[in-house]
């Protein structure tokens, strides 16, 4: 008996004589995971590249095929390219930590991902295909001359977060009073040069402050897989904090950061018990895009409880890059957080996003990481007139101490 992965290329051959007698409207990505590091090449990581192609695959509007050296192709229908664009961009942010992607090494000879009409480039496609699917020895000589081990290396590697320093952490989450690692950032309304006016508190607990206290030494971060399955852990047990702290509602809106699937655990239903019905619509939960991404149709039952509970949504994540990917009408949500970078500016002018921020009502973006007041002049030209960042923070303080030296020197 032939080996799988062996079977796997026989059927993408096979599959391909079927395809070039029916390759009107078809199209077609090939992945390159071959060019990713060794751990970020096991069997869950291929397994969970797979998986974001699985509804597709589902409603047969696709085929997969896992190579000999762990590259995927995916054909699909062209209809269905918005559908595969959104899975690429799920991969490359889950993936975005290893060098081949993270230090720009990727170019368009050697791309991550490349994509191809079937119809048209049907020829350079088998080509491609037959080429990529060699041995990939001469591939992973090209990635140790471009990322040779060395010392600092692997100090890293050997304080990268594991399974069992993540189940140690786990159960120390149990016994310990998170109350003081709870921070506060605000984001405020800003019109012209007006004092910022504080519209919401967003809630969260510092990864950086968790892990110096209880595992120090230990980068919690730098593992994808198991950062995630942390930052469950950690929603459940500040939900269990807020629990006991009734002064924190009622006074204004709030912003909780949350998974999706915290929205409809045991530990958010026990927390949304303990509100008053006024409180509820105080709150306001903030999801990660890419966790959206993951599993819609996990979100748009999250959303809808959320929503009948009267809980208010908002979107983290978009960037300037990502904003002609996501149609954020269609997740229905309540508020969209774009992050703000200078290399945004031009290509928001250039792409012509002033189109995209009114579609989706000005009044419900808040633009975050403003460091800056170019920042700030950026959203006003675009309308935007919610911000958040260590800028406006900047601007609250020294308001704050202009009133106190007033009040000081009208006293005295």
């Amino acid at each position: 008996m032939k080996p799988l992965i062996e079977t796997q290329e026989e059927l993408l051959l096979d599959y391909l004589l079927h395809l070039e007698k029916h390759k009107t409207g078809q199209r077609a990505v090939y992945i390159q995971l071959s060019m990713l590091q060794r751990h970020n090449r096991r069997d869950h990581h291929i397994r969970l590249a797979a998986d974001t192609f699985s509804q597709l695959i589902k409603s047969k509007k696709g085929q997969l095929f896992i190579l000999k050296n762990l590259d995927i192709f995916f054909a699909y229908r062209g209809e269905c390219h918005d559908d595969v664009e959104t899975s690429i961009f799920k991969l490359r942010y889950l993936f975005s930590e290893d060098p081949f992607l993270e230090s720009k090494i990727e170019n368009l000879k050697q791309p991550f991902q490349r994509y191809f009409n079937v119809e048209r480039d049907f020829k350079n496609m088998v080509y491609f295909i037959r080429n990529n699917t060699r041995p990939a020895i001469q591939n992973q000589e090209k990635r140790q001359k471009i990322n040779p081990p060395s010392h600092q290396l692997k100090c890293e590697q050997d304080k990268q977060l594991t399974p069992q320093s993540l189940g140690a952490l786990a159960q120390a989450l149990k016994n310990t009073d998170l109350t003081n690692m709870i921070r506060s950032e605000t984001i405020c309304g800003l019109v012209g040069h007006a004092v910022p006016q504080i519209l919401i508190n967003e809630l969260f607990i510092s990864i950086e402050t968790l892990g110096e206290t209880l595992i120090p030494g230990i980068n919690l971060k730098n593992r994808k897989w198991l950062y995630y399955h942390l930052t469950e852990i950690i929603d459940k047990r500040m939900l269990a904090t807020l629990r006991k702290s009734n002064h924190l509602f009622g006074k204004g809106d709030i912003c909780l950061n949350l998974n999706v699937s915290t929205l409809l655990s045991q530990e958010f239903a026990l927390f949304d018990d303990k509100l008053l019905a006024s409180e509820r619509n105080t709150v306001i939960v903030n999801l990660q895009l890419i966790d959206i991404l993951s599993n819609l149709s996990e979100f748009a039952t999250a959303r809808e409880y959320a929503k009948y509970r009267d809980y208010r949504i908002c979107i983290d994540g978009l960037t300037h890059e990502t904003l002609n990917l996501i149609n954020t009408e269609r997740l229905g949500t309540d508020l969209v957080k774009i992050t703000w970078s200078s290399e945004g500016l031009e290509s928001a002018y250039k792409n012509n996003l002033s189109g995209l921020f009114n579609t989706m009502g000005t009044p419900r973006v808040i633009l975050c990481q403003c460091n800056n007041k170019e920042a700030i002049d950026f959203g006003h030209n675009f309308g935007i007139g919610m911000f958040q960042g260590l800028y406006i923070e900047k601007i609250i303080a020294e308001a704050s101490m202009h009133r106190a030296l007033k009040t000081t020197t009208s006293g005295s």
